[in-house]
């Protein structure tokens, strides 16, 4: 399994944070790429058992116009991280202004 344009979990809780945001966005993902965030991982909840996943867990493949939709949108730190490791200066180059994160749907 390669290592580029995964996403990792290092515990079920990071799991959970991530597909919780996800759920909570999708309608909006979807909108703004017609893509649907959910077909892209390869766990459901039902799937993650609780624990430490030592080296990381990897749980997604998302195509790299979701990858870019997340960057402009996702505030989880460990997932900006990633996407930053994966594409460097092409999401660095992002102008600030284009960045809206989604915390809340209030």
């Amino acid at each position: 399994m390669a290592y580029i344009d995964k996403i990792y979990v290092e515990s079920h809780k990071e799991f959970f944070l991530f597909y919780d945001w996800c759920i909570k966005f999708q309608d909006l993902c979807k909108c703004e790429t017609q893509l649907n965030i959910l077909d892209y991982f390869y766990f459901t909840p039902d799937d993650v058992r609780e624990g430490y996943y030592n080296g990381g867990l990897p749980i997604s493949n998302f195509s790299e116009t979701i990858n870019k939709w997340l960057y402009l949108h996702c505030p989880i730190e460990f997932v900006r991280n990633r996407l930053l490791e994966q594409y460097g200066r092409t999401f660095e180059n992002i102008k600030e202004k284009n960045i809206k994160l989604y915390i809340d749907r209030g």
